[in-house]
């Protein structure tokens, strides 16, 4: 008889074992799902809210451009109307309409602060001619020199690459001035 006690005294020590060995599983999983809701808490706490137009550190655009003084009050676009291209008065109100709508998208995509600015400053637009796409292209390479972006519209050929019209800016005005001196307005 005191071989079969023995497994029946055994089998009574494994059982606070047991108990002990799920209750400290259950305990550490409830720890640790405790632990991770604080710290997610934490890290919503922490993230910097999301605000149109905010630079959010090292990750902002080169072409992002400091915002100008006080509600845009010096900023402004510049259209850039090639005027060697044939085109009537309807593709080019259609051209422009599309090179500042796509300028907008793409600046609103962005956040580019300037883009509120200049909303907020009269929204003011220049016009002004491009006697060749060269012309055009060069006035493009010097905006984006000084971090203003650029937009251009191809026209209905795309498969020559001909630009018709191009945005500059938004951008302090004295900037656009000192790129597009030596154009002339569109009369």
């Amino acid at each position: 008889m005191t071989s079969t006690a023995e497994p029946a005294a055994q089998r009574s020590n494994w059982a606070p074992l047991l108990l002990a060995a799920t209750g400290s599983g259950l305990l550490g999983l409830a720890l640790g799902w405790r632990l991770a809701q604080q710290q997610a808490k934490q890290q919503r706490r922490s993230k910097p809210r999301l605000v149109y137009g905010a630079k959010l550190g090292p990750a902002a655009t080169p072409r992002s451009v400091p915002p100008a003084p006080a509600h845009g009050a010096g900023l402004r676009m510049v259209l850039l109307v090639r005027t060697d291209a044939a085109l009537t008065p309807k593709e080019l109100a259609e051209q422009s309409a599309r090179v500042m709508l796509g300028m907008f998208k793409k600046q609103y995509k962005r956040r580019d602060p300037n883009l509120r600015l200049w909303e907020e400053g009269g929204s003011r637009i220049k016009v002004i001619a491009a006697a060749s796409q060269n012309d055009m292209l060069m006035q493009q390479s010097a905006a984006r020199a000084l971090a203003i972006p650029t937009h251009t519209y191809a026209g209905a050929d795309r498969e020559s690459k001909q630009r018709t019209v191009m945005v500059i800016g938004p951008a302090p005005s004295g900037q656009l001035e000192m790129i597009t001196q030596n154009l002339p307005d569109l009369a």
